[in-house]
């Protein structure tokens, strides 16, 4: 059996009290053979402490050694608890996540829920272009259909607001005619800003409708609109007869 017994330790308690200790000592073992328990000289009960396994000895008592950057801390209530960081939460129901944008809950299952807009008509309307080489808004298109996060501009009812910074992948489509020979370009502004190049489509106008779309990723921040606008780059302009359109946005990520 292990076990250390009749220790020699300096006198805690009065002599005979300590030989009394003494004496009990050298007549106790302890089942336990690897010999972390024992009975000191003094009496007392001691417990071997290795330190490099997550304990440690203070005066208050036997306590857990937590790591410099450990997965668990002590609580204002001195109990163990799970150390949480960003985007990972902690209350009453658990730990669970924090969800940001383009993330919610339902029925306890985590789900993708990005803002997104469209916008559509089917209504005929006309463009008047008065000069060429420059933007004109295509103001047909604002029939609200799913709207998530952003929003139809009440104003102009023709414009995706965005309610959320972040990249938008954005796609368009326009059905309509226009002058003989016209050469029209077709894109997407940012409040009113000359539509990027990677947003164009083009096509020449022959009287009879032409169908042209295009997809770009924009870089919006919140309260920003986008619509479609038209120009021709022939002389003399003409004007565009839309009969059908759309465009719509979804928001992919930061």
């Amino acid at each position: 059996m292990g076990g250390l017994r009749g220790q020699d330790r300096t006198p805690g308690m009065p002599v005979r009290a300590r030989r009394n200790a003494q004496n009990l000592a050298s007549r106790v073992e302890f089942i336990d053979p690897a010999g972390v328990i024992y009975l000191d000289g003094d009496g007392y009960v001691q417990l071997l402490i290795d330190p490099s396994k997550g304990l440690e000895q203070l005066s208050a008592g036997i306590a857990i050694n937590l790591a410099t950057d450990p997965g668990l801390e002590f609580d204002s209530n001195n109990g163990i608890r799970a150390k949480v960081a960003a985007p990972v939460k902690r209350d009453s129901s658990g730990i669970g996540l924090n969800v940001g944008t383009g993330l919610t809950t339902s029925s306890s299952n985590l789900v993708l829920a990005p803002d997104y807009g469209e916008l559509w008509t089917h209504t005929s309307a006309t463009v008047t272009i008065s000069s060429t080489n420059t933007w004109y808004s295509i103001t047909g298109i604002d029939t609200a259909g799913n709207l998530k996060g952003a929003t139809q501009d009440a104003t102009y009812g023709y414009q995706l607001v965005a309610a959320t910074a972040g990249k938008y992948l954005v796609n368009w489509e326009v059905s309509g005619s226009g002058g003989n020979l016209s050469e029209y370009h077709v894109g997407v502004t940012v409040d009113g800003a000359a539509p990027a190049g990677k947003t164009h489509a083009h096509f020449i106008g022959s009287g009879s409708p032409t169908h042209v779309s295009g997809t770009a990723i924009l870089s919006l921040t919140a309260s920003q609109a986008i619509w479609l606008q038209i120009q021709d780059l022939q002389t003399p302009s003409q004007d565009y007869d839309l009969e059908q359109g759309s465009i719509n946005m979804i928001w992919i990520g930061e």
